[in-house]
């Protein structure tokens, strides 16, 4: 910085000679660069032209540089320093009193309206912020509630427990009531109560085998001789319904009274060789030899109500009041027609044109029919076992039966027919493929097949709707009338249509590792439009229903290097919402699965946590469990 003390008695600065150049004396208007000359600091420059100066109005010594904003009169620096730019107070007031007179009629009207919309907005901004905050609190209450869900919601728990060890030809478990279970270990018959694992009662089913004993010799030859081993026609577990726990042979039938363990009646014939054994509310039906003479045991005390005899029966269903006896009529031979030259396109199977074409055109291929045979239909009253109806059909392939009502779903390969328990046949179709699974249930036949869904009217046989796209299996149409349907997936469908929205089933639990495609799922089926209602992947191996609950139980299976065995097995427990396919609660665990079933909302298992040991008497350590909500 450089002082200048000006000859008119004025200090000031500058801060270089180069803006010395431009600078005057605030006071006089002399340069400042002719000062710093003039006192030695810079040479002095050529004397310049005098210029005009006005002189401030209030001090006259003093160069002007601004006027009034109110009279106009020239002001210096140090007037607008001390009263800014007015000369007096009185032209500040002047124009601070005519400053609401500036204002036009326009802008007074329109002073109202933003004043309304400026309250408006004012208090849409309060609804805003609290409409967010309201969403804030909404998004958090509905995380910790989620998470509050997730922690408190029931888990699938282990509530008892019983140790079983037994051979394997000879186990066998099945559950009477919701807390007994009836189990054959070691040719041991015994009720066990679950929750305490007590014993009610053991029976020694040998002691009420019968003995195998060596045919009779003619007469005059020799006795046939068995040698050292030791035949046996053991009593192994059959039904458990009701009040009832039938154990049989080939020989004999026993029912147990489970209340006591004591036999109520036996049923024994040294020449029979029992089979097709059917448990009804009218007795015992069972065949006694080649499916050519049947009887009907009351289940009162053991006597036969009725026999019957039919030659060729091939399967025995319960039907309503009736027994559905399927079998098979003989043909009459022909002769063998002569050899053909068949095309074989160069390889040793046989060319076959529809299948080419098939393929070329995108569509499935044709599955070859296999060779068409007769069968009959009986229905027979097994209280005198006389036969109330009877119908006949011709199928390719070995007929499926399973029984909904009054009638009687017969399925082979292409072909399926509906039978009503009088023997006459309500209808016939063939399906588009071969049949993987069939249930009829309410009013409604659904077959599974490789190519998708089909359903039909159960009383017409019109089909209702058709799924497409479908890689089915098993199907089930539960109480509700709801279709389920096991399909299954890829690993590149999993995230494509529909599939991408299915619940996934935790069973990365209990020591189990990832699922191995293809990948199982379960879908629920509307039975009037055949829409998704709702699917759950990795699971839909066996269901249970049970109000409005769904119970699924699949075996688990995965890779394990570490373990004794590659293959470690497992096994998942799902109670889910039948409605909405939303979990209620789950278990998962490792063990190889033998057995389920439920009851009063619990689910009774038989596992076991290691794999059958030995060679010539395999053994194993089953456990029967009951897993429930806690």
């Amino acid at each position: 910085m450089i002082e200048i003390q000006c000859s008119c008695g004025a200090q000031f600065e500058v801060v270089n000679e180069q803006v010395a150049q431009r600078a005057r004396c605030p006071r006089c208007g002399t340069k400042a660069s002719d000062l710093i000359a003039a006192a030695g600091g810079m040479p002095p420059q050529e004397p310049a032209a005098e210029q005009f100066h006005v002189a401030c109005g209030v001090h006259p010594d003093h160069v002007a540089m601004h006027n009034c904003m109110n009279c106009g009169k020239p002001l210096c620096n140090d007037c607008v320093r001390e009263r800014g730019y007015y000369c007096s107070d009185e032209c500040r007031e002047a124009v601070r009193a005519t400053e609401p007179d500036v204002d036009t009629k326009a802008d007074r009207d329109m002073g109202p309206s933003v004043e309304k919309m400026e309250r408006t907005m004012e208090a849409f901004g309060l609804w805003v912020k609290r409409l967010v905050m309201l969403a804030v609190i909404a998004g958090l209450g509905y995380a910790g509630f989620s998470i509050y869900q997730k922690v408190t919601a029931p888990k699938g728990q282990v509530t008892s427990a019983v140790s079983s060890p037994s051979l394997m030809e000879s186990f066998s478990a099945k559950l009477l009531r919701p807390d007994l279970a009836v189990v054959v270990t070691d040719d041991n018959l015994a009720l066990v109560q679950l929750s305490s694992g007590q014993k009610r009662w053991t029976v020694p089913l040998s002691e009420f085998e019968e003995k195998v004993r060596p045919p009779k010799p003619a007469a005059g030859g020799a006795e046939f001789p068995m040698g050292s081993f030791d035949f046996r026609d053991a009593l192994r577990l059959g039904e458990v319904q009701g009040d009832h726990i039938m154990v049989h042979s080939s020989r004999q039938i026993i029912d147990f009274n489970p209340q006591t363990g004591q036999p109520r009646w036996k049923f024994f014939d040294p020449n029979a060789s029992i089979q097709n054994l059917v448990v009804h509310h009218n007795g015992v039906w069972c065949s006694l030899d080649s499916a050519q003479h049947f009887v009907n045991l009351s289940l009162a005390d053991g006597a036969i109500t009725c026999t019957y005899s039919n030659q060729g029966v091939m399967q025995s269903k319960s039907v309503g009041e009736r027994i559905a006896l399927i079998s098979q009529l003989p043909k009459a031979q022909k002769p063998e027609p002569e050899e053909q030259e068949e095309l074989t396109a160069g390889s040793l199977t046989k060319f076959d044109p529809r299948a080419v074409l098939a393929a070329a055109q995108g569509k499935a291929v044709p599955v070859p029919r296999g060779p068409t045979e007769d069968y009959r239909v009986q229905f027979v009253s097994p209280t005198d076992g006389r036969v109330v109806g009877e119908g006949s059909l011709s199928f390719s392939g070995y007929p499926e039966v399973q029984s909904f009502g009054n009638s009687l779903l017969i399925s082979a390969e292409h072909d399926l027919a509906v039978f009503g328990n009088d023997g006459v046949q309500k209808w016939k179709t063939e399906l588009p493929a071969n049949s993987r699974g069939i249930a009829g249930g309410g009013k409604l036949v659904v077959v599974t097949s490789e190519q998708g869904i089909v359903a039909f009217d159960a009383d017409s046989g019109k089909q209702k709707w058709t799924r497409t796209g479908f890689n089915a299996g098993n199907v089930v149409i539960g109480p509700d009338a709801g279709v389920y349907v096991t399909i299954s997936l890829e690993k590149n469908e999993i995230q494509q249509g529909e599939a991408k929205t299915y619940f996934i089933a935790d069973i990365l639990r209990g020591g189990m590792g990832h699922p191995l495609p293809p990948f199982r799922a379960l879908v629920k089926l509307d039975p009037q439009t055949g829409k998704t209602r709702w699917g759950v992947r990795n699971i839909g191996q066996k269901l249970f229903f049970e109000g409005d609950k769904l119970f699924v139980v699949d075996r688990l299976e995965q890779t394990s290097l570490l373990a004794n065995q590659i293959m470690v097995g497992g096994h998942s427990i799902q109670c889910r919402s039948a409605r909405s396919g939303k979990e209620l609660w789950s278990y998962v665990k490792t063990g190889d699965l033998y057995g389920s079933d439920v009851a009063n909302g619990k689910v009774f298992i038989v596992m076991a946590d290691d794999p059958p040991s030995g060679r010539e008497r395999v053994s194993c350590n089953y456990q029967l469990q009951v897993v429930e909500a806690k």
